[in-house]
């Protein structure tokens, strides 16, 4: 897909020179509700550019309750 027409604002943005860079390792993934994209304490294997939804930092406290540290929404 040419840079133009991506939805993610960090990706297209980027200037052309670095987005050719990035581009052989980009791939297209669907994700699900409450998917986890990654796991505290381990190292980060990927890196996502959300095209639309929301995404959240969910903080897990000392007695296991959580709370919402951080969210991004994007639209079409």
């Amino acid at each position: 897909m040419p840079q133009s027409l991506l939805r993610n604002h960090v990706l297209k943005t980027l200037s052309s020179e670095d987005f050719a860079l990035l581009r052989p390792s980009l791939h297209h993934v669907e994700l699900n509700i409450k998917d986890q994209l990654e796991v505290s304490y381990q190292p980060i294997e990927r890196v996502y550019f959300p095209e639309m939804g929301i995404a959240s930092v969910v903080a897990t406290m000392t007695g296991g309750r959580q709370s919402e540290a951080a969210s991004s929404a994007t639209t079409a």
